[in-house]
């Protein structure tokens, strides 16, 4: 859980500004913007977290 959340945050700093996409919705209402960036995030630290412990990623 703490990856995931590590994950979505790394996608929002370095992703979003990377694709030009905002990943803070103004009006609090859901973005699917957002949601694909801290996917993309989590998919990306986790990657790098199977890779530094198993050696290579699946």
């Amino acid at each position: 859980m703490v990856v995931g959340i590590a994950g979505s945050s790394l996608g929002g700093l370095l992703l979003a500004p990377a694709l030009g996409i905002s990943s803070l919705s103004r009006n609090g209402e859901f973005s699917p913007g957002s949601l694909g960036i801290a996917l993309g995030g989590t998919i990306i630290l986790l990657a790098l977290w199977n890779l530094l412990n198993k050696g290579s990623v699946r």
